[in-house]
């Protein structure tokens, strides 16, 4: 999948884990699900306006009293982290938006005209078997659209899954991307790793690209933590050859990071700058070229990834400071 900005630009491979939706109905909320006893004080009207989609068709969300909520409930167990989500569009007032996680505490959103559609979220574990979705309008009369509410297990919000089913439990697979078969250029014994992507989430671990055999005896791999690092492994012969660690990234910037490789002459840089080197490394034999890497190892890359590309050849220091700057 592709994704691309709010001005339909700068495109990137979309890279997700599997996800699961767990709400029955995310659009129709005139759904028993959404008007049932937890639902109050305010009017919803079907309009054609156009959704996040394009396409026509979104409900018209009117708050009638200062305890109006739009809500609902599903069942997991206690302790599981979840999140929930819903795209929001100001139609009349100025009133902040509320939307409460699974243990119905809210968290305030401002919401204007200019804003357009705008997706709101909040993650929490679960106190109890009850997960709650809740919205409210803080002002008397406001008026927003709703589209797509999304209530899922993980620790931040993931591409939104449609579930017009009437039952819980839609899934989406996992994303993956990977080549194989291009012996002049994967299996080589000198070459550089090149990526270019935004991690979403500290995780362990965002493999952002590798060269592999399908094990863990021999690879090559550029990959981020759950402490907010980004590293560069080569290991052969079950045995780590080299390993080079970076400073700390942020959650949602781009980096630029290259990895080159040749016996006894390896070099990483990240957005520029020359993180580390290592002059007594042996290599690995590998045959396959993985972008976010969710075959390899099931680790993979949270976020997005604009560019990878595989050179044949082990670029010079100056031509990686270029290529990532």
């Amino acid at each position: 999948r592709i994704n691309f900005d709010a001005n339909g630009e700068n495109g990137a491979l979309l890279l997700e884990p599997s996800r699961q939706q767990l709400l029955p109905q995310s659009e129709y909320f005139a759904a028993t699900l959404w008007t049932s006893g937890q639902s109050r004080d305010y009017t919803l009207t079907y309009t054609n306006e156009l959704n996040p989609q394009g396409l026509a068709g979104s409900y018209k969300y009117k708050s009638i009293a200062s305890n109006n909520q739009l809500g609902a409930i599903t069942n997991n167990a206690s302790g599981t982290t979840i999140t929930n989500s819903i795209y929001v569009k100001r139609v009349l007032g100025t009133g902040n938006v509320l939307l409460r996680n699974v243990n119905n505490v809210g968290t305030s959103f401002s919401l204007s005209i200019s804003d357009g559609w705008k997706r709101i979220d909040v993650t929490a574990t679960t106190l109890a078997t009850t997960s709650r979705i809740y919205l409210n309008l803080d002002d008397v009369n406001d008026e927003v659209l709703i589209w797509g509410a999304q209530q899922e297990i993980g620790s931040y919000r993931s591409s939104y899954i449609p579930n017009h089913s009437g039952t819980g439990g839609v899934t989406r697979a996992a994303d993956s991307c990977s080549v194989t078969g291009a012996s002049d250029v994967i299996g080589q014994t000198e070459g550089t790793l090149y990526a270019e992507a935004k991690i979403k989430g500290l995780k362990n671990s965002n493999t952002i690209v590798t060269l592999h055999n399908g094990s863990f005896s021999e690879y090559l791999v550029i990959a981020g933590n759950n402490s907010g690092n980004i590293n560069a492994y080569i290991f052969a012969g079950g045995v780590q050859q080299a390993g080079i660690f970076s400073g700390t990234y942020a959650v949602d910037s781009v980096v630029k990071c290259a990895m080159a490789y040749k016996e006894n002459d390896v070099a990483f840089y990240i957005n520029g700058v020359l993180i580390g080197t290592d002059s007594s490394a042996t290599m690995a034999s590998t045959s396959v070229f993985d972008v976010g890497s969710i075959s390899f190892g099931n680790y993979p890359l949270h976020g997005t990834i604009k560019q990878a590309t595989l050179f044949n050849e082990r670029l010079s220091n100056a031509e990686l400071a270029a290529l990532t700057a």
